[in-house]
């Protein structure tokens, strides 16, 4: 995008000394191991660009395939090219003393200094900027930033274009940043100042300081302070809870069944509504259960619309008798296709039925405290004079959003790579369970009350969960639940009725209370200007004095405990699998290295009751103290109290899984080594139960619904694993063709697993079978070894034939690989578990989904070996339809719309040679079967995609 010549004007008045630009081309990401083969710098004043510096630079190896499909550079390239060493001094003398100006600069520099150039210039990120000023904007790369500033950007990860690029999204960025209000301005460069970020150089400009001061006389944001959350309490003020009739009415079910084979009333607020026998039928059956107060299973084929199925019945039924109806979700993306699509639309069109026109209908979102920014935590965060550029960086994120927002809602914003969206934690109401300021705005307290007015409420499974375990504390009363993606509610009762920590959490939850010195002088100060007694101030620096001893005595304990764990624990496992995970059992607990251990422990854990003592004590010791003398005071009383909370819990847990199993639990201790990490872990052996007296007994009408429930048209499984013991069931077939629509490829010359040459005719498979297609192909995979084994074969071939490689924990997460896809169809996305389900790619975005193998759980899985000991045949009853039902799932991904079309390659011998096999195809809807070889199968595609 050009710029204006007044824009060029305030550039050439900000950035009047010489900048440079810099970016460099490297073999891999580890600047210790890897090495730079390309230099791109460029020399600018404003807007101008005065001079460039580029070269190859010879690394002394052999390029990789992927840095050279990646770059464009080749091995001809680089040999041909100088040492860093001899350009060294030339690149030097080149950057000189101005600032340095990169998109993720620390790479390069860290990168620069491994190879002898330490260059201490003054920097400036593109990223950082960007991050902080487009909050929501969903690609901070430097290709999305330099598209979505119109810069030239021909040659991607090449490092003259790409140092050229990042100078022009610089200077879009330095407008943007005009563009915001002083008192923000005058808060980043606070923060960053005070953690010595590295936007602090831009910050301090003078000019820029000047420009920004102008504006002062006209910022009048001082005065909408949090002005949109109190606008929204405001408004429900004058609103009253949801509270049922005396009197309940029943669904009229021919009423309902007119409605529904009323085709012109449902293709008025559903675009594209076609009317579904299946739709229809499950609709009435979820209306006949709520009216009888009774459980239903449903699994609805892919095309049946069950949304609208279970969402039609359940608002007439609310409205009716001012009844709540929670929807239980497992995944975002549904959760936001009924908020923001299918309840709308409902909305619209129940507004048009005789006898609902003048009816009032909410619905809401309610998602666990974790996804809500607390206002509180973020005041005291920015004030904290301890903070660190991570903080600094989410605090100035957040700073004009948190103005406008009218849901506090993470989900709007981008926060980036792990490595930067940790930080969202220190601000989020997860921590402030025991707030002591419940007048305050707060978001988490907005969406509970607005869920108290809702008709329809819409959770995660997580949340359901969670109010379970909280004694119903978290959602509104409710009797009437619908619970879709069902299949997932196993693993989510498993992860919240048992437990998963660190052993290293001591250090992050007590190091804290070691840094707080600050804040202990303010506090004794404060004490001794109020005329506190002697006993209190006392027994004030007593307790501050036992604490900082404990933590100590904690960190010594626990290293010891750790050490212990690495050196004798691991050799417990019999298995190859000794470095994942050990199951402990009641034969472990036999052995003599577990008695030491339980010792061990036992040590540690006189030493961590004193401290919880402590705190308790401390806690007493600050009550009724004043939070406007003592900055963070409030702060730091709640985080003694969430303190005291979680250590009380990781003792019992240690003490569970160490001392005092449950018989019908499972427990197994995870190791790291990499990261010398060690997981303790716990989980029931069996949920039914914890559903049926939580769930199933308490509420009215339970429905359980997915597109995967049942295994050979039975739903013994599912009822096994989740129950109810009391539910009626309906089975419904997709409404799509599977006959015509798609064809079942599984090659006849197809090696057994373990075959010698197995890995390369599955990399050959992937590879005709593709390019037959053109790209357009979903492979999917059981394993992460054995995806980075395949696309590190097929990734050449398929890139020099024009098509995209995409993979997972390679090329992006799983949300950019599925843009990048949507983009460019001609490409291959090559994922493990996230990938089996919840992508909707219709019509010719994919053609051909490729099954590496059956997706058998690995047998030692922990919580899998001891499920599957309670089966008297397990693998028949257990592992069979539990691999059946994921199968099913990733078969799920190729057919999405009625006028799609695709092929599925299976490419496990098993589902032809052993017996078992029959328990998958028949699961499979009736569609077509090749057995070609594999040299056939190109045309065979070909051919049928041709018909």
């Amino acid at each position: 995008m050009s710029l204006n010549n007044q824009n060029k004007d305030i550039l050439s008045n900000i950035l009047d000394e010489k900048w440079i630009s810099l970016d460099l081309e490297t073999t891999g990401l580890d600047a210790k191991e890897d090495k730079i083969i390309e230099i791109g710098v460029v020399r600018f004043d404003g807007e101008k660009t005065l001079e460039t510096f580029e070269s190859f630079i010879n690394p002394s190896c052999k390029l990789s395939d992927f840095t050279k499909t990646y770059t464009g550079i080749n091995q001809l390239d680089v040999d041909n090219a100088p040492t860093f060493n001899s350009i060294n001094n030339d690149l030097k003398k080149f950057i000189g003393d101005s600032p340095i100006l990169g998109h993720n600069i620390q790479f390069d520099i860290n990168f620069l200094k491994s190879h002898g150039l330490n260059l201490k210039n003054n920097k400036s990120d593109t990223w950082d900027l960007a991050y902080i000023l487009f909050p929501q904007f969903f690609d901070y790369s430097l290709i999305g930033l330099s598209k979505k500033f119109k810069v030239g950007h021909e040659k991607p990860h090449r490092a003259l274009d790409d140092a050229i690029a990042t100078k022009g999204v610089f200077e879009n960025l330095i407008l943007e940043l005009l563009k915001i209000d002083y008192n923000s301005f005058i808060k980043i460069k606070s923060l960053a100042n005070k953690t010595k970020w590295i936007i602090s150089y831009l910050m301090n400009n003078n000019n820029l300081l000047e420009i920004m001061k102008s504006k002062y006389l006209n910022d009048n944001t001082n005065d909408l302070y949090f002005k949109n959350i109190l606008d929204l309490f405001k408004e429900m003020s004058n609103k009253s809870s949801l509270k049922p009739n005396d009197k309940l009415v029943d669904l009229n079910i021919n009423n309902l069944n007119e409605l529904l084979v009323s085709e012109n009333l449902l293709s008025g607020a559903v675009k594209n509504f076609k009317k579904r026998p299946q739709q229809i039928s499950m609709s009435l059956k979820i209306a006949e259960s709520i009216n009888n107060n009774r459980n239903l299973i449903v699994e609805a084929g892919t095309g049946v619309g069950k949304s609208l199925a279970y969402l039609f019945p359940s608002i007439l039924y609310s409205i009716q008798n001012k009844k709540r109806i929670v929807i239980s979700t497992n995944t975002i993306n549904l959760q936001e296709q009924l908020i923001q699509k299918d309840l709308p639309n409902l909305k619209r069109l129940i507004s048009k039925i005789p006898g609902f026109d003048n009816s009032e209908f909410d619905f809401n979102l309610l998602k666990g405290r974790s996804n809500y920014i607390c206002l509180k935590k973020w005041q005291t965060l920015q004030n904290n004079e301890n903070i660190n550029v991570g903080d600094a960086r989410i605090i100035s994120k957040t700073n004009q959003w948190i103005h406008k927002t009218v849901t506090g809602d993470k989900n709007e914003l981008n926060l980036g790579h792990p490595g930067v969206a940790f930080y969202w934690d220190h601000i989020s109401a997860q921590g402030a369970i025991d707030c002591p300021d419940i007048s305050s705005p707060c978001f988490l307290r907005l969406a509970r009350e607005k869920a108290n007015f809702a008709n329809v409420l819409v959770v995660n499974h997580s949340l359901l969960i969670s109010d379970i375990v909280s004694g119903g504390s978290l959602i509104p009363d409710y009797d009437i639940l619908v619970i879709d993606e069902a299949h997932h509610l196993e693993d989510e009762v498993s992860s919240q009725f048992g437990f998963n920590f660190n052993t290293n959490i001591f250090n992050d939850l007590l190091s804290d209370i070691n840094k707080q010195n600050n804040i202990w002088d303010k506090i004794r100060q404060y004490f001794i200007n109020s005329n506190f007694s002697d006993t209190r101030i006392n027994s004030f620096n007593n307790n501050v004095s036992n604490i900082t001893k404990t933590i100590d005595q904690i960190f010594s304990e626990h290293t010891e405990l750790y050490n212990f764990i690495l050196s004798n624990l691991i050799n417990l496992s019999s298995d190859e699998n000794k470095f994942n995970d050990i199951r402990i059992t009641s034969t472990t607990r036999k052995q003599p290295i577990w008695s030491d251990f339980e010792i061990q422990w036992q040590n540690s854990d006189n030493i961590l009751l004193n401290l919880i003592n402590q705190l308790e004590e401390m806690n007493v010791v600050l009550e009724d103290l004043d939070d406007n003398e003592i900055n963070n005071y409030s702060s730091l009383k709640n985080s003694f109290g969430n303190l005291i909370s979680q250590l009380v819990d990781i003792r019992n847990n240690y003490a569970e899984l160490i001392l005092n199993p449950k018989d019908d639990y499972v427990y197994w201790i995870s190791f790291n080594l990499n990261k010398k990490d060690i997981f303790f872990n716990s989980a029931p052996l069996n949920v039914s139960d914890i559903l049926e007296e939580n769930i199933y007994l308490k509420k009215d009408s339970v429905i359980l619904t997915s597109a995967t429930l049942s295994t050979n048209g039975k739903f013994e499984h599912i009822r096994n694993r989740i129950g109810p013991s009391d539910a009626d069931e309906l089975l419904l077939d997709s409404p799509f063709d599977y006959f015509n629509s798609s064809l079942l490829c599984v090659p006849g010359d197809l090696p057994e697993l373990f075959h010698p040459n197995y890995m390369q005719f599955l990399s050959d498979s992937i590879i005709k079978s593709t390019i037959a297609v053109g790209g357009s192909t979903l492979a999917l995979f059981t394993s992460h070894e054995l995806l980075r084994r395949s696309s590190k074969l097929v990734r050449p071939v398929l890139e020099s034939n024009g098509i995209s490689c995409l993979v997972q924990g390679v090329d992006g997460t799983p949300a950019q690989l599925i843009k990048k896809f949507i983009n460019n169809p001609k490409s291959i996305l090559m994922g493990t578990n996230s990938f089996w389900e919840g992508i909707d790619l219709p019509g010719d975005l994919l053609k051909l989904l490729i099954l590496s193998k059956l997706p058998f759980t690995p047998p030692n899985e922990p919580i899998f070996q001891a499920r599957s000991e309670l089966y008297e045949n397990a693998f028949f009853e257990y592992a069979v339809p539990q691999a059946v039902l994921r199968l099913r799932q990733g078969f799920g991904r190729l057919i999405r719309t009625i006028d799609d079309r695709g092929v599925v390659i299976i490419l496990d011998k098993r589902i032809i040679s052993k017996k078992y096999g029959e328990n998958f195809i028949n699961s499979l809807p009736d569609l077509k079967i090749d057995r070609s070889n594999l040299n056939q199968i190109p045309d065979v595609i070909k051919k049928w995609f041709k018909k």
